[in-house]
């Protein structure tokens, strides 16, 4: 899984993430940045306050970086901490996903239905479409991410979605198709 052009000292800090990272601990970051403050920060984990420290600590002495400053109005996440609270979101993010899939399969679907979306299609078409989805086939699990079609094509592409609502795109690969649902016109305001 290494990229081409990897740093030397990026592959030792992912290694370092495998072997002593935890869940838990990307789950404090991304509370921790949203709510600025350690202490709220663990209550809302159900975590004390010491272990909420400890475990913001231990991540540091693993990547052997400041992650959280801390200021007068609480903790701010430094240039470090905002870069891997933004991949610890997106993990999170992915996780939940997963375990919505895990939970509708446990309760009976048959089969899983991935869809990608763009915000303006998931309300003008994606929305009524699924209602009517739902009552025709209630043991299909759709999974829907909301994004900018410019970073949904890509996961369509590798084969991540079944399908994609967006507007036309520059390039598509001749194995995909590009089927208009409604006019998409601009309009000056």
């Amino acid at each position: 899984m290494n990229k081409p052009n990897t740093l030397p000292e990026s592959r030792v800090l992912f290694s370092r993430l495998l072997r002593h990272g935890r869940l838990r601990q990307l789950q404090l970051l991304v509370t921790l940045q949203h709510s600025g403050s350690l202490m709220k920060a663990a209550q809302h984990l159900d975590m004390s306050q010491s272990a909420a420290t400890q475990a913001l600590a231990e991540l540091e002495r693993v990547l052997d970086l400041r992650l959280f400053e801390r200021h007068a109005r609480g903790m701010r996440a430094t240039p470090a901490g905002q870069a891997l609270t933004d991949a610890a979101r997106g993990v999170m993010g992915e996780l939940e996903d997963a375990a919505e899939t895990l939970a509708a399969i446990r309760l009976g679907a048959s089969a899983g239905l991935r869809l990608g979306t763009i915000p303006a299609a998931a309300h003008a078409i994606l929305a009524p479409l699924l209602a009517r989805f739902y009552a025709q086939h209630p043991q299909v699990h759709v999974d829907v991410q909301e994004g900018e079609g410019a970073r949904l094509l890509p996961l369509l592409i590798a084969g991540t979605l079944d399908a994609l609502f967006c507007r036309r795109p520059a390039l598509l690969p001749g194995s995909h198709a590009f089927e208009p649902l409604l006019p998409d016109e601009a309009v000056f305001i």
